[in-house]
């Protein structure tokens, strides 16, 4: 197995990211969290500054997309810059798991395709859609001619789906979908790529954040009002009444939001015209880049997840942010201990949004 780097004579262009600062979060209840948990929050959250990075998008030519975006070129060969930190038993897994018959792109494509889980709206709106905007706007793609290149992007079961064919029809001009791929392997004999997004720790790149608040610049404000992001349906840890949480914020006068149940549009607007939006981490809350700075953001936190990913979002994006590290219930030996249930009552829940009212309309 031999892995490659992208040549150099193929880089079309490249993208400095200036980093930013992240002052520690204001966090609750720290001491719910098991300390190996607690450990590397404290370690990511004193760091003063986040760094930047590099981006560059690479012209290949007859490649080889496998699932999650690995590449190969003509010989077998792996381009190291698409592997991520798969061991090399995963890409072997990966070629294994290719039909023999390649779906076929016979025309310049941009693959477009985020690192992570294919169904995670988070992955798409900070890796995907902002490199659609990016070949679509950015000066130094003009003398490429990409603006007619089709998009290669993951596939994504419903409502996801149709929420990213919505995003992609807000770019200037509406950005034509060649593909949604997922495990079939796409040979393709033009395909721009990008490299630089990638993290090692799984987590979604945030060296794109501006690109995706420019992406939706013409998506008009909508009203001040308070957000809940409901994780009601959705995979992963929740509140241990869901409907009952969803009925209380309602009864304190807040508007309950499920993102992925909304048209990009409307997503878009709700979160530009918030006033303070609460909710549990994960998908839910990545639609907080395109909240105003200032915003309040209140983060529910399960006390087993590690990922600091709303918090260096709502700080890039000058958010006022806050953390609350919640208990979680043992009665769930069904589900893994990261995505167990909060332990908070409608009563504690509404207590919390009538206190977080207060403070950003008083």
């Amino acid at each position: 197995m031999e892995l490659i780097d992208y040549p150099a004579t193929a880089r079309i262009a490249s993208f400095a990211v200036a980093g930013f600062e992240a002052a520690a979060p204001d966090v609750v209840d720290p001491h719910l969290t098991p300390a190996s948990v607690l450990a590397p929050l404290a370690r990511a959250w004193l760091r003063p500054t986040q760094p930047g990075g590099v981006v560059s998008a690479y012209r290949l030519e007859d490649v080889t997309v496998l699932r999650g975006g690995v590449l190969c070129d003509a010989g077998g060969r792996f381009y190291r810059g698409s592997i991520g930190g798969l061991s090399p038993g995963d890409l072997v897994a990966r070629v294994a798991e290719a039909d023999s018959e390649l779906v076929a792109l016979d025309r310049l494509g941009v693959l477009c395709k985020p690192f992570g889980d294919p169904d995670s709206l988070r992955h798409w709106l900070l890796e995907g859609l902002p490199l659609a905007w990016l070949v679509r706007q950015h000066p130094d793609f003009r003398a490429h001619d990409l603006a007619a290149a089709v998009l290669v992007v993951d596939d994504a079961a419903e409502p996801l789906r149709q929420l990213m064919i919505d995003g992609l029809q807000i770019l200037a001009p509406p950005t034509p979908v060649a593909t949604f791929v997922r495990n079939t392997p796409l040979r393709a004999v033009d395909l721009v790529v990008f490299d630089g997004l990638a993290r090692p720790d799984g987590q979604p790149s945030l060296l794109a954040a501006d690109w995706l608040r420019a992406s939706a610049a013409k998506v008009p404000v909508g009203p001040p009002q308070l957000l809940f992001v409901s994780p009601t349906g959705s995979v992963g840890s929740g509140f241990h009444e869901p409907e009952a949480a969803d009925l209380a914020a309602r009864g304190e006068g807040w508007t309950v939001i499920h993102p992925t149940r909304r048209n990009f549009q409307q997503q878009v607007a709700l979160f530009k015209g918030a006033l303070a939006v609460v909710g549990l981490g994960g998908d839910g809350m990545a639609p907080i880049a395109f909240a105003r700075p200032g915003t309040k953001i209140v983060h529910l936190a399960p006390a087993t997840t590690a990922d600091t990913t709303v918090w260096r979002l709502a700080a890039q994006a000058g958010l006022d942010y806050q953390e609350i590290r919640c208990a979680q219930t043992d009665d769930q030996p069904d589900r893994a201990a990261a995505q167990r249930d909060l332990i908070m009552t409608p009563t504690e829940l509404r207590a919390l949004l009538r206190r977080i009212a207060n403070d950003v309309c008083s």
